[in-house]
């Protein structure tokens, strides 16, 4: 005779996850990513920038009668810079599962935006 199995009845507990801020946190905005497999081959890392214009290091104007005419010359870099705001370096459990919170959250972007 075959012996009925019993279901087990599941043990369900709430347990608080309190989300408390650093105090090296902060916002910052990104532009893109930099990054790739860490040297030991186990780790991936995601350096986060942010893209503007170079602030000058200086800058001469012309003065005339005491009235600022216009900039004379400019000096510092040229192009685009790509500031590097945090680095992050995560495992593959991480990594996966970040990746799957954008995937949900570019989602409900998208049925937010098709909605307008």
């Amino acid at each position: 005779m075959a012996k009925k199995k019993t279901a087990r009845k599941k043990t369900v507990q709430k347990v608080p996850f309190h989300f408390i801020k650093s105090e090296l946190f902060r916002v910052i905005h990104a532009d893109g990513a930099w990054g790739g497999v860490g040297p030991h081959g186990d780790t991936i890392q995601m350096a986060l920038y942010s893209e503007r214009f170079p602030i000058p290091r200086s800058v001469d104007f012309e003065i005339e009668d005491g009235t600022i005419k216009g900039e004379s010359n400019r000096t510092g870099l040229t192009g685009i810079v790509r500031e590097v705001e945090i680095e992050v370096i995560m495992d593959l459990s991480t990594a996966t599962s970040l990746k799957d919170w954008l995937e949900d959250k570019i989602q409900e972007v998208r049925k937010r935006q098709a909605g307008k």
